[in-house]
């Protein structure tokens, strides 16, 4: 068997559609900011009818999404991977039967002990992770990533948390060796 993974991340709604917060700023960490509905036509296309779809490409320099240049299949030796940070949420695979899911949460599981012996919290590590990410994918500078924290623990109280009991395995995906390869990208 081999994977394909399709980047939910392409099918956020363009910039003029994202949906606000109570201070008017763009909600990117809800589930609603990706168009739902695209990823359950593509989804019931790729694994119900077993046809070919065009992924589109989201710019996030731009905030638009636009075509996509390359197709997408999944064969019979092959399985769909979704990432995405809600594929625990309902609503973002409804138009695939609960039986031919195989639901897998990583977390960063983080052995990690600062000098005063505590251990680093897993959320400082996600958080340095995305910071790396934000900074070579979504023309964010640190700061900016730090900014905007607070709305992803949010997110993920209301739209990861609930769900994880859920899921049909866990696992860790903090590695010992990352700190230093983070900090080589977060302190130029």
């Amino acid at each position: 068997l081999e994977f394909v993974g399709i980047n939910i991340d392409n099918y956020f709604n363009n910039l003029v559609t994202q949906p606000k917060d109570e201070y008017g700023d763009y909600d990117f960490e809800t589930p609603f900011a990706l168009d739902l509905n695209l990823i359950n036509e593509h989804l019931d296309q790729l694994l119900n009818k077993r046809l070919e779809v065009t992924p589109p490409f989201y710019n996030f320099k731009t905030g638009w999404r636009e075509p996509g240049k390359e197709t997408l299949r999944v064969n019979n030796n092959q399985i769909l991977l979704i990432d995405s940070l809600h594929g625990l949420f309902e609503q973002m695979t409804s138009s695939i039967a609960a039986d031919n899911k195989f639901k897998l949460y990583i977390e960063a599981l983080c052995q990690i002990k600062d000098k005063h012996n505590e251990f680093m919290r897993w959320a400082d590590l996600r958080m340095l992770r995305r910071m790396v990410r934000d900074s070579w994918h979504r023309s964010y500078n640190p700061e900016m990533t730090i900014g905007h924290w607070h709305y992803v623990r949010r997110a993920e109280m209301k739209y990861i948390v609930p769900y994880i009991n859920q899921v049909d395995c866990i696992l860790s995906g903090a590695l010992p060796f990352e700190l230093p390869v983070h900090r080589k990208y977060m302190f130029k």
